[in-house]
C-alpha cells in the first residue's frame, strides 16, 4: 500500500494562506488620487431662464426611520444659475436656492455619457428647528467673477419677515465649492440649526455591483476615520464630527462645515433601480441658535483620486480604501509613489503594471533564491526523510519527529525556510488586491482586449440569468482572470516539483488545486488590471524558478550539508530544547 507523506512546510504555507484569504476575502465583504492636464477653458457665468425644467422630488425607499422629510423639493418651475470653473460646471435653483446639478466636466459614465454627480437627486439645505429655511421661496441672484474664483449670491424674504442669503464661491480648478448661508429673523426662542443632506447616488461604472459594495458614508470622528457598514441596510447616530462623505466607487461629495457636527444622524440604504446605487441620508445637528445664525460648509464634488483628496487637507484621502494597517501603509507609501513615477512619463498603464510587477519581484528576489535554496536543502535530504519514515513506521510519532528535527539541525536547514518568505510577501498581496480595484488611475484606462482596466474584461457576456451560476461567478467571461487562474495553477505544480513532493495525500492536493480554482470565482468581477498583475507576477516567478534552478547546484548543496553534518555540533537553541523537552514530555506521558 503507497504511503504518503506530509510536508509540513507545504502544509503550513498552504493552510496559512488560506485561512488569510478566507479571513480577508470575509472581511471584505463585511467593508465592503493631481493630474488636471486636460485642456484649461475659461471660466464663465450664465443666468439661464427656462419655465419648463422641473427639479424632480426625491423619492423614498425603505430604510430603518427617514431621516429628512423631501416633500418640498417637488416640482417646481424655476430660474437656474450656472457657475463653472475648468473642472466642474454648478447649477443652482433660484427656488431655494438648492444645488441641482454637478457635472464633472473631464470625465465620462462607463458608457461615454456626460459625468453627472448631482442631477436632481440631492438635498441640501439648512433649516431652523422645524422650518425650512433654504428650501422654500424664489431667491434673486447676482455674480461676480475676480481673478480667482466665481461668486454666487442669493436672497430671499419669506412672508414671516425672515430673511436668508445663500453665497456659492467656486474657485479655478477645484473641485470644491463654498457655501454660506446666513439667517436673520427667527425671534427670541432658540432652535437647533440642521444640514439636512440626502443623495441618491447615480450610476457611473460598468459593474453596478462592484459600486455598490465599495459604496458608503465615511466620516471623521475626532482624530480618525470611520465608515457605515456597506451590506443592506445601516443606520447611525454620532457625535462631534468634522467631516461626512458620501462614498462611491470612483467619486464622492463630502461635507465639511466650519462648525463642528454636534450629532449626525446618518443612513444609508440600497437600490433595486439598475441606475442608482445607494441612498446616502444625514440630519447635522449643529446646537441651538438664537434670532439669526451664519453657517459655512466646504462641498467636495470630485474623483477620489490620492493626490487630488489629499491636497484640499482634512484627511479626505482616507476615504479610499487601500486597506488597514500594513495593507494601507504599503498602497499609499510604496504602490502610490510608483504608480505616479511611471505615469508621469505617459506610459500605457497596461505597461505600468508590468513595470510595477517587475520592480516588486526583483526587490523580493532574494527572499524568494532563500526560499527556492531551502527547498532545494530539503529535496536533497530526501532520501534521509524516507529512511527515518521507515525506521519509524510503525514506531511512537513522538520519536521520528525528534530524529527529524535532529536531521534538520544537523544540516542547517529550517523546515519553514521556504514558508517565511512567502508569508513576508502576503501583505504585498493583498496591499495590490486593495490597491487596484480602488485605484482611480485605471479607470476607463485600455490594454490588449481589456476596454477599463478599473473593472472586468468581458470576452463573453450573456443575459440569462443562471441560478447559483449568475451569483457566485456572474454573466461574462473575464480573460485576465483565466489567464491568472491558470498560471497558478501552473505556479502550484512547479513548486510543488521544486520541493519533491510526489507523494501528497489526497486532501493536500485539493487544497493546492483548489485554491486557484476558487480564486477563479472571486476575481471573475474584479478589476481587470488586478488579475493581469497577479498573471504577470506569476509568469516573472516562473523565469525566476527557471534562472534558479539552471544556476543552483544542488550536489554542491548536498555536500556543504554533509560536511556541516560531520563537523562540530552547534549547541541546540532555546527554542530546539524547549521543543525537545515539549516531546519528552509528551512521549513521558504515552508511556505511562
Amino acid at each position: 500500500m503507497e504511503e504518503f507523506k506530509i510536508d509540513r512546510n507545504q502544509i503550513i504555507g498552504f493552510v496559512l494562506i488560506g485561512v488569510i484569504m478566507l479571513l480577508f476575502a470575509w472581511w471584505n465583504a463585511e467593508n465592503a488620487p493631481v493630474n488636471t492636464s486636460p485642456n484649461q477653458t475659461t471660466n464663465t457665468t450664465t443666468v439661464v431662464e427656462d419655465s419648463s425644467k422641473t427639479a424632480a422630488a426625491i423619492t423614498e425607499t425603505p430604510i430603518a426611520e427617514a431621516v429628512l422629510d423631501t416633500g418640498a423639493v417637488a416640482s417646481i418651475k424655476d430660474t437656474f444659475f450656472t457657475i463653472e470653473n475648468d473642472l466642474i460646471k454648478l447649477t443652482i435653483s433660484g427656488q431655494g436656492a438648492l444645488l441641482t446639478k454637478a457635472e464633472l466636466k473631464k470625465y465620462h459614465t462607463w458608457d461615454t455619457l456626460p459625468l453627472m454627480l448631482i442631477d436632481s437627486n440631492m438635498l441640501l439645505a439648512v433649516r431652523v428647528g422645524t422650518l425650512g429655511s433654504s428650501i422654500t421661496g424664489i431667491y434673486s441672484g447676482t455674480t461676480q467673477r475676480n481673478d480667482s474664483s466665481t461668486t454666487l449670491a442669493l436672497q430671499h424674504t419669506n412672508e414671516n419677515g425672515q430673511t436668508f442669503a445663500v453665497t456659492y464661491t467656486l474657485p479655478d480648478s477645484s473641485y470644491q465649492v463654498h457655501v454660506n448661508v446666513q439667517g436673520e429673523g427667527f425671534g427670541t426662542a432658540a432652535n437647533d440649526l440642521y444640514l439636512d443632506w440626502q443623495l441618491d447616488g447615480l450610476r457611473t461604472e460598468k459593474s453596478i455591483d462592484m459600486e455598490r459594495q465599495t459604496s458608503t458614508i465615511y466620516y471623521w470622528q475626532e482624530d480618525d476615520y470611520d465608515y457605515l457598514s456597506v451590506r443592506g441596510e445601516d443606520d447611525e447616530t454620532l457625535e462631534n464630527l468634522k467631516w461626512i462623505g458620501y462614498k462611491q466607487q470612483f467619486f464622492s461629495s463630502i461635507l465639511e462645515p466650519n462648525l463642528p457636527i454636534k450629532s449626525s444622524r446618518m443612513a444609508i440604504a440600497p437600490f433595486e433601480d439598475a441606475d442608482l446605487v445607494k441612498r446616502f441620508k444625514s440630519e447635522n445637528n449643529f446646537g441651538p441658535v438664537t434670532g439669526a445664525f451664519n453657517l459655512s460648509y466646504n462641498l467636495y464634488l470630485g474623483p477620489n483620486k490620492y493626490e487630488i483628496l489629499k491636497s484640499y487637507g482634512s484627511d479626505y484621502s482616507d476615504i479610499i480604501d487601500f486597506g488597514w494597517g500594513i495593507f494601507g501603509w504599503i498602497g499609499k507609501g510604496v504602490v502610490i509613489p510608483i504608480f505616479n513615477w511611471l505615469e508621469d512619463y505617459g506610459i500605457n498603464y497596461g505597461i505600468i503594471i508590468l513595470i510595477m510587477a517587475i520592480i516588486i519581484k526583483l526587490v523580493l528576489f532574494p527572499l524568494t533564491y532563500q526560499s527556492y535554496k531551502s527547498m532545494a536543502k530539503m529535496r536533497v535530504l530526501k532520501p534521509e526523510m524516507d529512511e527515518l519514515n521507515e525506521k519509524f513506521k510503525d514506531k511512537d510519532p513522538v520519536k521520528k519527529n525528534q530524529a527529524v528535527m535532529e536531521l534538520y539541525q544537523q544540516a542547517g536547514v529550517n523546515p519553514l525556510g521556504g514558508c517565511i518568505p512567502m508569508l513576508v510577501q502576503m501583505p504585498i498581496l493583498i496591499a495590490m488586491f486593495r490597491f487596484f480595484p480602488a485605484s482611480f488611475e485605471l479607470r476607463q484606462q485600455p490594454f490588449l482586449w481589456a476596454k477599463d482596466l478599473s473593472t472586468y474584461d468581458a470576452i463573453f457576456s450573456w443575459q440569462a440569468q443562471i441560478p447559483l451560476l449568475s451569483d457566485i461567478y456572474g454573466n461574462h467571461i473575464s480573460l485576465f482572470t483565466i489567464l491568472m487562474t491558470i498560471s497558478t495553477l501552473v505556479y502550484t505544480w512547479l513548486n510543488s516539483q521544486m520541493q519533491g513532493n510526489t507523494n501528497q495525500i489526497p486532501g493536500m492536493k485539493y487544497i493546492m488545486y483548489g485554491m486557484p480554482v476558487m480564486l477563479l470565482f472571486w476575481f471573475n468581477s474584479y478589476s481587470a488590471g488586478l488579475s493581469y498583475y497577479y498573471f504577470v507576477a506569476n509568469v516573472i516567478t516562473f523565469t525566476q524558478q527557471f534562472i534558479i534552478r539552471r544556476t543552483m547546484n544542488e550536489d554542491a548543496i548536498h555536500a556543504k550539508i554533509q560536511a556541516k553534518r560531520s563537523g562540530p555540533k552547534k549547541k541546540k537553541s532555546k527554542f530546539a530544547q524547549r521543543l525537545e523537552e515539549v516531546q519528552k514530555a509528551q512521549a513521558g506521558k504515552k508511556g505511562r
